[in-house]
Formats: structure tokens, C-alpha cells, sequence
């Protein structure tokens, strides 16, 4: 079909296929022609002549308001590259049709989008990477998202630095098994409500939270990590935390929490559930950098990596005694306790002993 052919099947009123990455884009729009089809360049992933892929793209304005649209199946980085000079969307097509939404708006310019007239998002199974690194929207209402059959939601989120609220409550989570840095680098972020995710499904919540810095309580209390295998970073950097309710965490099948709190360095109080295993963990910096934690409370159990009390200066007594009495068979001669001199020397025999009977030397710096 020549660009000649393609003016004549829009102005008859016919629809014309305009393809992105084999099915995206299905659009009738007659007598508009010179704008949606006035490039040169041909794409491979196209089957007309476009401009930059921007076959949607509304003149100079950077402003997208194409309802007339209708998009259907992979539209995965959509706006990421073909059309990465909108900063407006105020009516966004039809999305019954998609499944894959990942990295849709990734790395766009985006500062505002209305999503109200989107439709559903019932048949979407990957949202990975939806938002990532649209660094300049501040407000985000996905009030209307269907996620029931959504199984990736990794790095969803992550980068979005200007957001300072996120109301996720509608979501429904419960096919999600990867959130991985799903809110990684949201450090405007201020309020997050998780109070409905279901995460009984998901194995990987590593950078779940990772330099979340701007937020200074979160509510996990509804979450289900009995299939969690990787946590590692999960927390790390999140500096405007305080306090922290793991209580509720099932950890018997992680297997990674390298990094887990590092850097958390306001946190004074973490709660853990009574049976906290860490018997698959090999990591030693789950603690890197939490000079003000004071309090832990919970049981701990199953450590048979480097206890590093030496990283939790002002941890106090009780709390040392419970990670003491956490301590697994010393898997000798790998592990150790490395202690400062001040913790040592508050520590009373009998309190050693609980460490030294099960093979565990101190190292005292």
C-alpha cells in the first residue's frame, strides 16, 4: 500500500491498520491524514509509512487526545520511545484489547494523565515497568485498573521521584508473583496505601521499597510472603522510616535478604514476627548502616551467616540477647559474632555462652 493508497482509504471513511510491533494500533480518523501520516520514514515494526512511530502524534503541542483510537495486544513501550515528547494525556484509547502494558509509559515526559476514559485493563497480564522513570508526574489516580490477571508488576513504579502519593487500594494483586523494585526510587513518595495487595502469590519483593526515603510509615500488616524466596534490598534506604511492623512475615522460604535494612539509618524500632527464619540467608549486611536502631523486637531464628552487631551501635541489651539466642549450630569455621568492645563488655557470661556453646567465636573491634 503506497502513502497515495492510504489517503484514499481514509478519506472513504476505511479503516486503516496502522501496526506497532505487529498489533497495536487500529485507527479510522478521515480527512486528518497530513497529521497522523505525513512522515517519510519507514519502521520495520510498521506496515505504513510513519514518523517516528509518532502515528498518533498530535502536532507540536505535546499533547495526546486520541479516544478515537483503538489499541489491541503487545503496546509495551508505546510512549517510551515512539512518542516520548508528550508531557499531556487527556484522553487516553480503549484498552480492552491489550495484554501487555510494560514499560508503556517508561522513561516518557510525561507531567500529566487523565486515565479516567481508559476502559479496562482486565485482560493485561504484565504492567512491568508501566511507570518507569516518569520522573515527572506528580499525581497518578488508577482508580479504574483492573489488575486480576496482572502477573508482573516489577519496577512498576520505579523512578516515578515525583510522585508524593499513591492510592493503590482497588488493585487486585492476587495473580502477581513479581514486585521486585515495583516502588524502587519513589523518593517523594510520602504516603503509600498497600492496605488490599494480595501477595500470597509472589516470589520476589527484592528493591520492593528501595530508597522510598520520602516515606515515613508503612502499613504491610495484610501482606503474605510465605512464597517470598528474595528480599534482598527490600527496605534499603528507606532513611524516613522509623519504625518498621514485620510482624506479620513469613520468611521460611527466603532464601535472599542481602541488604534488606541497609541504610535504613532513622530506623529505631523493628518489629519481626515470633519464628523470623533466616535459616537459608548467607547475607551479612542485612543491618549495614542502622546506626539508630534500638529496638527488635520478635524472634529471629535460624542465623548462620556473620552476626555483625558491630553495624547496630545502639542496639540495646534485650535485643542483642534475642538474635543471640537465634543463633543456629555455628557452621564453623565461617561464621562469626563481630562485636565492639562497649556490646562485649555488656554482655554477661552466661550471656556469652549462649553464643560459644553452639560454636560461634566473637570477633571484638
Amino acid at each position: 500500500m503506497t502513502h497515495k493508497d492510504i489517503k484514499k482509504a481514509f478519506y472513504r471513511g476505511n479503516p486503516v491498520d496502522i501496526m506497532y510491533r505487529g498489533n497495536c494500533l487500529n485507527a479510522v480518523e478521515p480527512g486528518n491524514v497530513n497529521t497522523t501520516l505525513a512522515g517519510t520514514t519507514y519502521d520495520k515494526y510498521l506496515n505504513i509509512t510513519v514518523k517516528n512511530h509518532a502515528d498518533i502524534y498530535v502536532g507540536y503541542d505535546y499533547t495526546f487526545n486520541k479516544s478515537n483510537y483503538t489499541l489491541k495486544g503487545d503496546c509495551s513501550s508505546l510512549f517510551d520511545k515512539s512518542l516520548s515528547s508528550i508531557k499531556t494525556i487527556t484522553s487516553f484509547p480503549d484498552t480492552t484489547n491489550i495484554t501487555n502494558m510494560s514499560n508503556l509509559f517508561s522513561s516518557s515526559k510525561l507531567m500529566s494523565v487523565d486515565l479516567s476514559n481508559i476502559g479496562t485493563t482486565k485482560n493485561v497480564t504484565d504492567m512491568s515497568k508501566l511507570f518507569n522513570s516518569a520522573s515527572k508526574l506528580t499525581t497518578l489516580d488508577l482508580s479504574c485498573f483492573n489488575t486480576r490477571k496482572v502477573t508482573n508488576m516489577r519496577s512498576m513504579f520505579s523512578s516515578c521521584s515525583g510522585l508524593t502519593s499513591l492510592d493503590l487500594s482497588n488493585f487486585n494483586s492476587g495473580n502477581v508473583t513479581d514486585m521486585g523494585s515495583m516502588f524502587s526510587s519513589c523518593s517523594g513518595l510520602t504516603s503509600l496505601d498497600l492496605s488490599n495487595f494480595n501477595t500470597g502469590n509472589v516470589t520476589d519483593m527484592s528493591y520492593m521499597f528501595w530508597y522510598c526515603s520520602g516515606l515515613t510509615s508503612l502499613d504491610l500488616s495484610n501482606f503474605n510472603t510465605g512464597n517470598v524466596t528474595d528480599m534482598g534490598s527490600m527496605f534499603s534506604s528507606c532513611s524516613g522510616l522509623t519504625s518498621l511492623d514485620l510482624s506479620n512475615f513469613n520468611t521460611g522460604n527466603v532464601t535472599n535478604m542481602s541488604s534488606m535494612f541497609s541504610g535504613c539509618s532513622n530506623l529505631e524500632n523493628l518489629k519481626l514476627s515470633d519464628n523470623f527464619d533466616v535459616s537459608k540467608i548467607e547475607s551479612t549486611d542485612i543491618f549495614n548502616n542502622c546506626d539508630k536502631l534500638t529496638y527488635i523486637e520478635g524472634r529471629m531464628t535460624g542465623i548462620r551467616f556473620d552476626l555483625r552487631l558491630y553495624d547496630l551501635p545502639s542496639l540495646n541489651h534485650d535485643s542483642i540477647i534475642m538474635l543471640l539466642n537465634g543463633l543456629a549450630q555455628a557452621p564453623y569455621p565461617y561464621s562469626s559474632i563481630i562485636i565492639s568492645y562497649s556490646q562485649y563488655n555488656s554482655l554477661s557470661q552466661s550471656d556469652i555462652e549462649i553464643a560459644t556453646s553452639k560454636g560461634w567465636p566473637f570477633w571484638k573491634c
